[in-house]
């Protein structure tokens, strides 16, 4: 920018405010149709927040035209609310903005350019916060009476202000070399080389004679070409680096990376050996291999039921190598899950810390960890591929709400954990559906909030208290009831077991054994065709809603007796260990 020569002071200041102020209302006309276009997400969003501020905190430096205009105390005041209430906390949250910008990392921010930059942020805030203590607000509405304004004192400590301001962007700059991050800290130092000089012409308008008083002040802020020469030559130098730089990792390398080293050592290694038998009844010993997650200072570890089934010695391997027999606490087959226990020293354990599984959606990366095929804490990552799914676990019960991940799950990483992002578990991994057996893209975990529910009751019982009716029953579609003469859908009662709920409540079980087709059914018992008032279609429903229910708690159980519908009462009791 040219500016004419001015008799007294030097430049015109008319004609540099008038280009200037020009110059800062195009830039946030541009940020704001950028804005309106692309959306107030991304780059947009900082780059315009930033350019707003600085216009703004530009524009707060005309204090001898609002002075002519207000008065001196209304200029003062002028400048205060477009500097301290607009300006400075638009540029900062644009800053803030830019820090957190997922974008991608120019180079590498090893510990070298971080002691730097921790280095540059603490030498620039040393003349940066003296200054402002200096100036108090003086250094917000200098005032043409001040004697640190009149005698020149004043510019010997602005100019530290904008050095250190100069040091401590490009220290941060080191701190997090991201694209967003260093595009706003360049912005911040064109914006020092503006600012400055904006300040200077606006102190020389209302004193002229203060320009004998510049020229004694040592120059911490170069001539405005030498400053964008300076910035240039730093910009480029950065550029430069960052093209040769081929080893930088991104931001969501970094994130697998941080959960990785912190979420292994608290994933274990659980070696099943079970014993068979060959053809002339030698026992065989045999061994299977699976995966962990300690969930507690005490030892105890949370896996899948079948890593641990049928097994007569189980050894644990810790993160560092150790190894630790283990002791079976408590199983819950019907959801797949068992809790075993080692007697290591606390300071070996690093509980995993539960997250919460009811907020998930499809697409949200998730990250699992195990060891598939024996190969010791191997990371794997992927997403949310479906929610909801149901699956039968091997006593026949239906696990639902269950997780299906395309994260490769192989033979071993079952009972190991599926993590969000944030290195907390979401869910056990249980089972893979492959015609290969190995992954195949379809993998599936027990919900954690699944695993809240039971795993407390594992340690202190060894197995889980649900209630049940003591019921063996059949569904009943439509098509079979009209062709067994039977009154509605429902879930016809084959057999009730001696004492259990349903036989002290008096309802019937099946009689005979009729075929329809290539189905066998049981008639001659009650069908239940309603709970505490909902219909019930089928067995799985007739389950999910018991299990739902607390033991000892009574519901009334619509059933039909031949033609006749009745209600019956029935006290639901704890489901026997064998059943």
């Amino acid at each position: 920018m040219r500016l004419r020569r001015h008799k007294a002071c030097g430049y015109h200041y008319w004609d540099f405010q008038v280009k200037t102020t020009i110059y800062l209302l195009l830039a946030f006309t541009v940020a704001s149709l950028s804005v309106f276009y692309l959306g107030t997400a991304g780059m947009v969003a900082v780059i315009f927040f930033i350019i707003t501020g600085f216009a703004l905190v530009g524009a707060s430096a005309f204090t001898a035209y609002y002075s002519k205009l207000l008065g001196e105390k209304g200029g003062q005041l002028a400048t205060i609310i477009l500097r301290n209430l607009l300006g400075i906390p638009l540029w900062f949250t644009g800053f803030v903005l830019a820090w957190l910008e997922p974008s991608p990392f120019l180079f590498d921010s090893n510990i070298t350019f971080k002691l730097i930059g921790l280095f540059l942020i603490i030498l620039g805030s040393i003349p940066f916060i003296w200054g402002h203590i200096e100036l108090g607000w003086r250094t917000h509405m200098p005032s043409v009476k001040d004697t640190l304004v009149r005698h020149g004192l004043y510019a010997y400590v602005r100019h530290p202000i904008y050095a250190g301001g100069f040091l401590l962007l490009a220290g941060l700059a080191l701190l997090r070399p991201t694209y967003s991050f260093v595009i706003a800290c360049v912005l911040g130092e064109v914006w020092l080389m503006i600012q400055a000089r904006l300040e200077e012409i606006d102190l020389l308008q209302r004193m002229p004679d203060y320009r004998e008083y510049m020229k004694q002040v040592p120059r911490f802020i170069p001539r405005f070409r030498k400053s964008l020469l300076v910035s240039g030559i730093w910009l480029l130098l950065v550029l430069f680096y960052s093209s040769t730089t081929t080893y930088a990792l991104s931001q969501e390398e970094e994130a697998n990376i941080k959960v990785y080293e912190e979420i292994s050592p608290r994933v274990v290694n659980i070696i099943n050996t079970t014993v068979s038998y060959d053809f002339f009844f030698n026992p065989i010993p045999q061994s299977g291999a699976g995966s962990g997650s300690l969930i507690d200072k005490k030892g105890h570890i949370l896996t899948n039921y079948h890593v641990v089934e049928g097994a007569q010695r189980l050894e644990v391997t810790l993160f560092d190598g150790s190894k630790w027999e283990a002791k079976f606490v408590g199983a819950d087959p019907g959801n797949d899950l068992a809790v075993i226990r080692i007697d290591a020293p606390p300071d070996k354990l690093k509980p995993l810390p539960f997250g919460d599984s009811s907020g998930l959606k499809v697409g949200q990366k998730l990250l699992a960890i195990g060891n598939p095929f024996g190969l010791e804490r191997t990371l794997t990552v992927g997403i949310v591929s479906s929610l909801g799914r149901t699956m039968r676990a091997a006593n026949g019960r239906l696990m639902r709400r269950i997780i299906q991940t395309d994260a490769a799950i192989n033979p071993g990483n079952s009972g190991g954990p599926l993590l969000d992002s944030n290195g907390k578990m979401i869910g056990v991994n249980s089972a893979i559906i492959s015609p290969v057996g190995a992954s195949v893209g379809i993998g599936f975990a027990v919900p954690v909030n699944t695993v809240r529910s039971v795993v407390s009751q594992l340690i202190e019982k060894g197995r889980v208290a649900r209630p049940w009716l003591g019921i063996t029953g059949q569904d009943i579609n439509a098509d079979i009831a009209r062709l067994l003469k039977l009154p509605s859908e429902g879930v016809l009662i084959a057999e009730i077991v001696n004492g259990s709920p349903a036989d002290k409540a008096g309802i019937r079980g099946g009689k005979r054994i009729v075929r329809t087709g290539n189905l066998q059914v049981v008639i001659g018992g009650d069908m239940i065709v309603g709970i505490s008032g909902k219909t019930i279609r089928t067995m799985d429903e007739l389950v999910e809603d018991i299990e739902s229910m607390a033991v000892g708690q009574s519901i009334d159980v619509t059933i039909m007796r031949g033609s006749q519908r009745k209600t019956v009462k029935v006290y639901l009791s704890e489901m026997p260990p064998e059943q």
